[in-house]
């Protein structure tokens, strides 16, 4: 009776178990997946999409460059002045517009989280690179629109220091492409790191739980030894009559 008493308390604490580990697989998986949906949303909303804003400011800034550089050297007619003009101030206004809009939404230093994230891997000096590839632009934007009203206005400018501004312009909008893809790359990673965690912890709390469930030896019920029976005389005859 002791026996039998003692392993019921066993399976009984074994059968707890199984809503445990079940409790604590399902807290786990949703734990990491609002991690990993925080990592993927990030990598999309918050990487992708202002590396091709970027990119499209860059190539704003090209059809400014070169048409700017038309417009500094005469011989166009003038409707073909009238045209450029309008291409210059279109091209200005939509590169503007999309680093605008960058400042405002997607400065990485205006997320809390990102900026932790960013420091607990010893990677906080590409936050700095960031801000000061937008200094270095918005201090050689404003001496170029200087010489671009100069220009748009009909009077000569000096054409190699407008080149220069706009070569910065440039360099700065790719080291700004370049440190976007780096902050990409490392929440990229962060991603895949989530998921590994994910991968183990569904491999080995199974694998944990069955082993606790499984009764030990000292576990097992233990049969008696078959007992062997004693063999039954035969029967014995009735006295035969005479």
């Amino acid at each position: 009776m002791f026996r039998n008493l003692k392993l019921f308390k066993k399976l009984a604490l074994l059968a707890l178990m199984i809503p445990l580990a079940s409790a604590i697989m399902a807290g786990f998986a949703l734990t990491e997946t609002g991690n990993l949906k925080y990592e993927y949303d990030n990598l999309y909303g918050f990487m992708l999409i202002p590396i091709m804003d970027l990119d499209q400011a860059h190539l704003h800034h090209t059809f400014l460059e070169a048409n700017l550089d038309k417009l500094a050297h005469e011989g166009s007619s003038l409707e073909e002045s009238a045209a450029l003009v309008e291409s210059v101030k279109s091209n200005d206004q939509a590169m503007t517009t999309l680093i605008s809009r960058y400042e405002e939404e997607w400065l990485t230093g205006l997320s809390p989280e990102f900026t932790a994230s960013l420091a607990a891997q010893g990677q906080q000096q590409l936050q700095n690179a960031e801000a000061d590839a937008l200094h270095q632009f918005n201090l050689a934007y404003a001496d170029y629109a200087l010489k671009r009203d100069t220009l748009l206005s009909g009077q000569r400018v000096d054409l190699d220091t407008l080149k220069e501004d706009l070569a910065q312009m440039g360099v700065a909008l790719e080291s700004l492409v370049k440190i976007n893809r780096q902050f990409a790359d490392l929440s990229n990673t962060s991603a895949q790191a989530t998921i590994g965690r994910m991968r183990l912890m569904l491999i080995w709390l199974p694998r944990s739980s069955k082993s606790r469930l499984t009764l030990r030896p000292g576990l097992k019920r233990r049969l008696p030894p078959p007992r062997l029976l004693a063999a039954e005389p035969p029967p014995s005859r009735p006295p035969s009559k005479v």
